[in-house]
């Protein structure tokens, strides 16, 4: 067995540094990833959005320029309590990523530059995001062969959510795969399933296919599948209402659709989200609109509860179940 030698690693470690001088490190532990003194002529900071504040310090003091990339239209990261007075409103650690304390600090005086062209979703995907959160900024560099890109699957009236999972929605998604009759034709890039709920993504690994890469929208953040299934969970309970906000997030939604490349399937409640001015009820009405025909499903699968939730949801404003 080898021993390993600090000395002799640092020594071919600097060489290969010469050779090829650039560096691939998380910011916690760029600092370990140098030797000690030495600062970079740039250092570029991806997926800034999602990045604290409190480690990307790190980053900064090892720099001569950086270069933050980020999108402020996406999902920012979840902060850690740390319960420690920020000297100013723009480093606070707890609201802000460090993207936002960047803009915060700098102001108009930090160059900013969109990057317009986007080459991941087919172009009926990325122009519903286009038209929704970037006033029409983007350039789709990807081409419309005539695909069918976009699908939405509606779930029949009823209350079907249970601590933040919903069945109903995972066994209508297996009667329209099973519908397809066979697998669809996918890179190597596979099909993912979304959820805003962790319990939702659990309970999908014991339904859906092994070959679904399974995460909530939060996680799957940077990353993309050829087709993404987006399943939203929630009924019209009225104890749901509090969470409507948190599923409708512009910037969840924005993230959950751009994650596909070649296709993104909407799962979704009758009636959840169409009640309000909501980013899904956009998203719905999007995909009604241009998707082709036999791409929407309404109430793929039903229960004698379903026949009853009319009267009910009519006369107590409650549902079985």
């Amino acid at each position: 067995m080898e021993t390993f030698d600090a000395q002799t690693y640092r020594k071919q470690f600097d060489a290969f540094v010469q050779r090829f001088p650039i560096l691939g490190s998380s910011t916690h532990s760029i600092v370990n990833s140098i030797a000690q003194g030495v600062i970079l002529d740039y250092v570029i900071i991806d997926e800034a959005s999602q990045q604290d504040i409190v480690p990307g310090v790190l980053a900064l003091g090892c720099a001569k320029n950086l270069i933050v990339v980020g999108d402020s239209r996406q999902l920012a990261h979840i902060p850690v309590k740390l319960g420690l007075q920020p000297p100013a409103d723009a480093y606070d650690c707890e609201r802000y990523s460090l993207l936002d304390s960047c803009i915060g600090v700098f102001k108009d005086t930090l160059p900013r530059t969109l990057l317009k062209e986007h080459y991941r979703c087919h172009p009926r995907i990325i122009q519903f995001c286009n038209q929704q959160f970037y006033d029409n900024a983007l350039v789709p560099m990807t081409q419309d062969n005539g695909e069918a890109p976009l699908r939405l699957l509606v779930t029949a009236k009823g209350n079907h959510t249970r601590r933040n999972t919903n069945l109903r929605e995972l066994d209508s998604l297996l009667k329209v795969l099973d519908d397809e009759g066979g697998p669809i034709e996918l890179s190597e890039d596979g099909r993912g399933f979304i959820s805003p709920f962790r319990a939702q993504v659990t309970l999908s690994g014991t339904y859906l296919p092994a070959d679904f890469v399974k995460d909530t929208v939060h996680k799957f953040q940077g990353r993309e599948c050829d087709e993404i299934v987006f399943s939203t969970v929630l009924d019209k309970k009225h104890h749901n209402e509090e969470r409507l906000d948190f599923v409708d997030d512009p910037r969840m939604v924005n993230v959950a659709v751009s994650r596909a490349k070649t296709r993104f399937t909407l799962v979704t409640g009758d009636e959840v989200f169409t009640a309000n001015n909501s980013h899904i009820a956009a998203l719905m009405r999007y995909v009604e609109y241009y998707a082709q025909d036999g791409q929407i499903v309404r109430a793929p699968v039903v229960s004698a509860f379903d026949l009853l939730y009319r009267e009910y949801d009519q006369s107590t404003g409650t549902a079985p179940g």
